[in-house]
């Protein structure tokens, strides 16, 4: 199964795209393209992405896309699921951490199950080797449609307007079956390309997406595996978030 990998950005993620971009290609199979799609009214940024990935030796297919206006990531995701070429569309963040095996994992569910849409849970604040541990190959506890209907509108966790909330969740819900509420992470949905749905385009966020997705019956499929990093511990991200406490102290003391 062949896909596309959608990838809205903004310039100040420019510079987590080359390695990226590279670690894809080395390590997914079946991607057919890969389309960066950026807002940007930055100039310099704009050559300086290009030049970065100009010097990259891919075998993927890569497409840059640049929107010369500020876009919300809804409108990006948007504009690139419809120039994509593949009947799948893997939709993934630039500033964020993959499992090496979430292709492999999420192709054969796609295939086993004949999904219209698959989700994954994820870590929010893990070093990035928490990702060479996956259980998936002994686990086959997939929460589908049915399931994720009756724990979303039944749930008291969001409310039922309510689109993403804080590191990541969606307003849709994923109880396993021990009763534990799972995170759907949004900006990482893998989507049939031929569905007449999209993006909002206010936030860009999947929770109202999924939910469409939802109420309309599609096969939707939710796997407990946490295939990604929402927010890596480095020691850069620890100095930035020391930086924003100080200063939110500093401004409303």
């Amino acid at each position: 199964m062949q896909y596309s990998i959608v990838i809205p950005t903004v310039p100040r993620h420019h510079r987590y795209i080359p390695k990226l971009i590279t670690f894809l290609d080395s390590n997914w199979n079946e991607m057919e393209e890969i389309i960066i799609i950026s807002s940007s009214t930055d100039a310099k940024s704009e050559k300086k992405l290009r030049s970065s990935l100009d010097s990259l030796n891919l075998i993927t297919s890569l497409r840059l896309v640049f929107n010369p206006k500020k876009q919300s990531a809804g409108d990006n995701r948007n504009t690139g699921w419809n120039i994509s070429i593949s009947d799948f569309i893997m939709f993934l963040d630039a500033d964020d951490w993959y499992s090496k095996k979430r292709d492999l994992i999420l192709s054969n569910v796609i295939r086993q199950k004949n999904a219209d849409l698959i989700l994954h849970s994820y870590w929010k604040f893990k070093p990035k080797f928490f990702l060479n541990f996956d259980s998936f190959f002994n686990r086959q506890d997939w929460i589908e449609t049915q399931k994720l209907k009756e724990s979303t509108w039944n749930g008291k966790l969001r409310t039922p307007d309510f689109e993403f909330g804080i590191n990541g969740d969606t307003n849709v819900i994923a109880i396993d079956k021990k009763g534990k509420s799972l995170p759907v992470q949004h900006g990482h949905l893998t989507i049939r390309r031929s569905l007449d749905i999209r993006f909002p385009s206010r936030y860009g966020e999947d929770g109202l997406l999924i939910r469409d997705a939802l109420e309309r019956d599609l096969k939707v499929i939710f796997i407990p595996n946490k295939l990604s990093i929402y927010n890596q511990i480095t020691f850069h991200f620890m100095l930035r978030s020391i930086y924003r406490f100080v200063k939110r102290f500093l401004i409303f003391r």
